[in-house]
């Protein structure tokens, strides 16, 4: 028997799981001392259980190259050898002796299934038959692999209450310290649409510099409209693939994960997928097997949005049914490979009325690794007004919807009206998830290097909340219809016919106008501020919407190569300075 490949079934009579649940749930309720497993001390669980014979119920895992001291009650980078002498000479046969479990033989047809795996459901599904959840767990490499008895089994805070929580670090008792949930978040994305401008802006991923980033997002893949399968859209995209998935040789600490989705994609797709329990199942492993054939680490949901562009009015429902399959799976594919479990993550709406009919916020929070906060695009041509692409804060003189298309809530905004002192805390942008029960270190503030443009109706009338009547100026290399990247800014600003205005009252952006060409964009020192407000607020870190929208090789704005990027991601240190 091969230790890849061990495979246990335990069976529990109802009566004895029920008394020892009811026996457990007491005693952890008096004793939240954790313990390491012997046989696997990067694992831990509440030490009460052990007594009776549950531990292997609920248990957690240290990050990777640590394990859990007991002593200091956290995971530490602490060479196992001298911590667990006897660890050197464990085998197989440790594997087999669980604390007052009775085991059973392994089953020679689910060993069969385990070896060839190809199909977690298929497994799950000839397990449950078996043992008509009586109670038990399937097990490989010594690890629990699946819950069979899917009823709760202790109160709405434990871990054991969800499939999912085994590997969960979210749990009344000390987190276990993930060394990935304390680094900041450094985020870019590529666009694989960006091949195809001309000249100097053609972008490729030999462009990218592997260590300006934590992670790339690939944008983006789409969900086939007749298979609801994922699917590639450029027909070079697997060359890309491998290009992108590249870099980590250079950078191994590097992690890339393929966005799915985007806006122009829709709702349809999603919608269809999400709300069918068969199509969900055939789209989880078909994707998970997508990501490993190219080397991708994670996956990311861009679903632009819920409910809306041709969805459903549950889909937000649903959508967290889909998050939790899609990590159960990928749990469940990185306990039988021993590969790493593939990265979660989601792009989000920022907007409080389509966050609130597209999210589960308390739920898909903890479920996800990361959420990336789309906290731009508040005004576009789209209006019939000029107005500021990603404000940070509201300004003084903004009232009702306006006041909240912003990226973020100033709680020490100060209007005085009279000798009276007004304090606002609308709730917009980061704050509304925030508010909704999403941890700051979760969040990831959106960062646009591109700009929105706006053709004003009359040429003299060129201040904030001027009439508009369509697009403005379009950039000569992304061509594209009321949008300018960042280094096609840099051009128009070499003409000193363009009047430059900088906002004030904390919204910390920028406008310039020519004519009846209307410019909403943000400065290097704008986009600092950002960073600033991520470290001052503990939230996870910034993405930036794209690279190919920086001067990334540093001929257009005259300030090195991705100026934007470099000197704005630089800025969040390695570590978080808290852990919230």
């Amino acid at each position: 028997m091969t230790r890849q490949y061990s495979l246990f079934i335990l069976f529990l009579s109802s009566s004895y799981l029920l008394v020892n649940y009811q026996l457990a749930a007491q005693q952890l309720s008096q004793s939240p001392r954790l313990c390491a497993f012997r046989n696997n001390p990067s694992q831990y669980y509440p030490c009460a259980l052990d007594s009776l014979g549950l531990n292997s119920w609920s248990f957690y895992r240290c990050p990777d190259e640590t394990i859990f001291d007991e002593l200091l009650q956290q995971c530490s980078k602490t060479d196992v050898s001298n911590s667990y002498p006897s660890l050197s000479s464990t085998d197989d046969t440790q594997l087999e002796r669980i604390s007052n479990f009775i085991v059973s033989q392994p089953v020679s047809d689910a060993r069969r299934l385990i070896t060839d795996f190809d199909d977690p459901f298929s497994i799950k599904k000839f397990l449950l038959e078996r043992v008509e959840r009586a109670g038990g767990i399937f097990w490989s490499n010594g690890q629990p692999l699946m819950e069979l008895d899917e009823k709760p089994v202790f109160d709405s805070k434990s871990s054991i209450n969800s499939k999912l929580n085994y590997f969960s670090y979210e749990h009344p008792y000390p987190p276990p310290v993930s060394e990935d949930e304390l680094k900041y978040k450094k985020i870019c994305y590529f666009t694989n649409w960006a091949q195809y401008r001309s000249g100097s802006a053609k972008f490729e991923p030999e462009h990218i510099d592997p260590f300006l980033c934590t992670h790339i997002i690939y944008a983006f893949a789409y969900i086939s409209n007749e298979t609801f399968l994922i699917r590639k859209v450029e027909d070079n995209d697997e060359d890309l693939y491998r290009r992108v998935n590249a870099l980590k040789k250079r950078n191994p600490k590097l992690k890339t994960i393929l966005g799915v989705g985007g806006w122009n994609m829709k709702s349809y797709a999603f919608s269809i997928m999400v709300h069918d329990s068969a199509k969900r199942k055939r789209f989880i492993f078909d994707t998970i097997n997508f990501l490993h054939k190219h080397n991708f680490d994670g996956f990311e949901v861009d679903w632009e949005y819920p409910g809306i562009r041709g969805g459903l009015p549950d889909d937000k429902y649903y959508l967290t049914i889909f998050f939790q399959e899609f990590k159960e799976a990928a749990i469940a594919q990185s306990i039988v490979t021993g590969q790493p479990r593939l990265l979660m993550a989601a792009a989000v709406a920022a907007n409080a009325e389509v966050v609130s009919n597209g999210y589960e916020i308390d739920k898909i929070a903890k479920i996800l690794d990361f959420i990336n906060i789309m906290t731009y695009d508040f005004h576009g041509a789209w209006q019939n007004h000029t107005g500021l692409n990603a404000p940070l804060y509201r300004r003084f003189d903004e009232t009702g919807p306006e006041a909240m298309l912003n990226q973020v809530k100033n709680e020490n905004m100060l209007k005085i009206i009279g000798l009276l002192r007004i304090r606002f805390f609308e709730d917009f942008g980061v704050a509304i998830w925030l508010k909704s029960g999403a941890p700051a270190h979760k969040l990831v503030l959106g960062i646009p290097l591109f700009a929105r443009t706006f053709l004003l109706a009359h040429a003299d009338q060129n201040e904030l909340r001027s009439p508009t009547i369509g697009n403005g100026t379009e950039g000569p290399y992304t061509r594209s219809a009321g949008f300018l990247s960042y280094f096609e800014v840099c051009l128009l600003q070499s003409d000193p016919q363009w009047t430059r205005i900088s906002v004030p009252d904390g919204s910390e952006s920028e406008y310039m106008y020519k004519d009846r060409d209307w410019i909403a964009y943000d400065t290097l020192s704008n986009i600092q501020k950002r960073a600033a407000y991520v470290v001052a607020n503990n939230l996870g870190g910034l993405f930036v919407w794209s690279l190919d929208m920086d001067d990334f090789n540093g001929i257009f704005c005259s300030n090195g190569t991705y100026p934007f990027i470099r000197n704005s991601l630089s800025l969040l240190p390695a570590n978080m300075a808290s852990y919230i």
